[in-house]
């Protein structure tokens, strides 16, 4: 519980230095998600949960984080918050306009940094071949790094004094939970880690994929 405690401390003190990033262009296709009226099929972000889209549910985390470090100092931050979105069943346009109805979430279009995930060709699961001809999927959250590069996306970050940031998955809104958040940023924060990352045990037989960590054994221990 104590190292628990000091890493939620540690994650509100680095609260004004930290940005939030969303993968939010994948196809979501597991989901079956579409649109009641017109039968169009719709991104994850989408998603409705507990009576909001999965896309707001994160809005709603991250102000929370930002009301309780201004009722502990006092001080009011605005996490800037980077967007990967897709042309993926028209994912960048309807995040756009969820964005705009909710008028940014009250925290400001500059506030917001939107930048498109490439589409890529398919495989064929039957011959391994690329399927040209037939609709085209994001490119997979791998991306992310280089793309961000090259839109000024790191850039921007670090304008705003970003020197740290929180990678959310669109599709778990319980990591959002307790302080699960404000813990994984404060043992980054404290260590200047490099990468880290949360995950739980997988269920056998999910639709996810999983976390796997290679441990290389060098000249004086070992290391991952």
């Amino acid at each position: 519980r104590e190292i628990a405690r000091r890493a939620v401390a540690a994650g509100l003190r680095a609260l004004p230095t930290m940005g939030e990033i969303y993968p939010v262009g994948g196809a979501g296709d597991r989901l079956g998600l579409t649109d009641e009226v017109t039968g169009e099929s719709l991104p994850a972000a989408l998603l409705p949960y507990c009576g909001r889209s999965m896309l707001a549910g994160l809005m709603r985390d991250v102000q929370a984080r930002e009301y309780l470090y201004f009722k502990l100092t006092g001080r009011q931050v605005t996490i800037p918050v980077a967007i990967m979105t897709s042309d993926a069943k028209g994912n960048h346009a309807r995040i756009l306009a969820l964005l705009e109805e909710a008028n940014w979430f009250g925290r400001g279009r500059e506030a917001f940094k939107l930048f498109r995930q490439p589409l890529v060709p398919v495989l064929g699961v039957d011959d391994g071949r690329w399927l040209l001809s037939q609709q085209m999927k994001p490119g997979g959250h791998g991306a992310i790094w280089k793309l961000m590069h090259d839109e000024g996306v790191f850039d921007w970050l670090e304008q705003r004094g970003c020197q740290a940031a929180l990678i959310r998955q669109i599709s778990n809104p319980m990591a959002g939970m307790d302080t699960t958040l404000l813990s994984l940023a404060g043992s980054g924060a404290s260590r200047r880690a490099a990468l880290g990352f949360m995950s739980c045990d997988r269920h056998v037989g999910a639709a996810e994929g999983v976390n796997v960590l290679q441990e290389r054994r060098g000249y004086k221990g070992g290391s991952w």
